[in-house]
């Protein structure tokens, strides 16, 4: 027999501008062997993942990110990810793809990085 479950509401996101705290970084192989970094941001709406290959290089998705966040990349260094960007809060942008909520790769900046007008 299985166990009972409830029926929830699914939390969204608004397409536009956000804040949030990096709240969770995670590490996953995809069955095709291609290793991936998740990154969780915890909006006041809604937590919401982003993922990103596991490669740090200057042209990289997870290199870029590093750079918006603060984290300079530099050649032959090890990075611990979830060391450096965890707790961090940041604005982001997302849209509604009509199945999912997704943020758009490279909005991801620290709160102190916004223009100030």
């Amino acid at each position: 027999m299985s166990k009972e479950i409830t029926a929830t509401s699914v939390a969204r996101l608004k397409d536009g501008l956000h804040t949030g705290i990096i709240c969770d970084v995670t590490d996953r192989e995809t069955p095709k062997g291609y290793d991936y970094t998740d990154v969780w941001i915890d909006s006041e709406e809604s937590k919401i993942k982003t993922s990103y290959p596991s490669a740090i290089n200057e042209r990289s998705g997870l290199g870029k990110l590093l750079v918006r966040l603060g984290v300079p990349v530099l050649v032959g260094k090890n990075y611990i990810v979830s060391d450096l960007i965890l707790n961090k809060k940041v604005t982001f942008q997302t849209n509604d793809d009509g199945e999912f909520v997704n943020v758009i790769k490279g909005t991801e900046k620290l709160v102190e990085d916004e223009v100030k007008i």
